[in-house]
């Protein structure tokens, strides 16, 4: 089967192959890019690699090209439609619908997979019963050569706890059935906040199976640079548009702790350079009145985990 190739020692004899194809979003950060480019062009399985770029960029082009002609996976890339919408949402679908293989496996252009990353997806994907998609842990990198365990998906029962609490589903640790992630209706372009679990949510209300993978084989890059800040306007607004369209959906206000969770991001959104000084100083205190006991403890408490777990960007890739 075209694209069922064994890398690094692995032999995928074992097991029934499952080929995806990788789609990724970019937005002018091509040594980013590449990087990402690479990592999935190592893993086992892959039909091809869609590169969407939203910015139309010869420079971002010939760097798809480059590579294409360095690895032995194809690589596909393609400029965004200027009559589609902007934001990694619409480029994802973009990609999802020009893709041919029967699995979608999503990555954004600044994060990387570490060796395996796909073995082990479709590894638990097989071992769950009527799975269509697989959630995967993974590793957060700080950009000094640090790197703490994050993202750590537990997904059974979620959709009844929480719709504001992200139980660890990223762009970058996604991957479903193409087929179910049309049925669904894809990625929601209309949302830059939230829309990784919005998406999952949609899929677990139809009890769509999800099976989570928990190697740590991705590595989300908390960088800054380009991810949505967590104290901007754009946030603020964000969020008031992620809970209005959720609580349309799902027919039912927020519950407590779900408003909890939001008052306390909205506050922090609410204390960016955006906003003058003294309401800066009142959405600080509102935040910690919101916050206190929880989610304040919560952060602290991740805070503090995160600070005993570091390991070297150069330790070993996969655990």
């Amino acid at each position: 089967m075209a694209g069922a190739r064994s890398r690094k020692g692995y032999s995928i004899s074992d097991m029934e192959t499952i080929e995806y194809s990788v789609i990724i979003p970019t937005h002018g950060r091509d040594e980013l890019l590449a990087k990402a480019v690479l990592s999935a062009a190592s893993q086992e399985c892959v039909r091809e690699i869609i590169v969407v770029d939203d910015l139309h960029s010869t420079k971002t082009e010939q760097l798809v090209a480059d590579l294409s002609s360095e690895i032995d996976v194809p690589v596909r890339y393609r400029p965004k439609r200027s009559d589609t919408r902007n934001g990694p949402s619409a480029s994802r679908n973009y990609g999802a619908g020009l893709s041919t293989a029967p699995w979608l496996a999503f990555l954004d252009d600044d994060d990387e997979w570490l060796p395996g990353y796909l073995r082990n997806v479709t590894v638990a994907i097989q071992a769950q019963a009527g799975a269509r998609g697989c959630v995967s842990w993974g590793w957060i990198s700080d950009g000094l050569g640090n790197r703490y365990p994050g993202y750590s998906a537990e997904l059974s029962g979620h959709t009844r706890r929480s719709r504001m609490k992200n139980p660890g589903v990223t762009g970058s640790n996604f991957v479903i059935e193409r087929a179910t992630f049309q049925n669904i209706g894809e990625y929601d372009p209309d949302l830059t906040f939230g829309e990784d679990l919005d998406l999952l949510l949609r899929c677990l209300d139809v009890d769509v199976k999800f099976a989570v993978a928990k190697t740590r084989a991705y590595v989300y890059n908390d960088h800054g640079a380009g991810h949505l800040s967590s104290r901007t306007k754009r946030r603020y607004d964000a969020l008031a548009a992620y809970r209005s369209k959720r609580e349309v959906e799902d027919g039912r206000p927020f519950s407590f702790g779900d408003l909890r969770l939001y008052h306390w991001q909205r506050f922090s959104a609410a204390r960016g350079d955006w906003r003058p000084r003294h309401l800066r100083l009142a959405a600080l205190l509102a935040q910690v009145i919101v916050g206190f006991p929880r989610p304040l403890l919560d952060n602290v408490l991740v805070r503090l985990t995160r600070q005993g777990a570091v390991v070297g960007d150069n330790s070993l890739d996969v655990v």
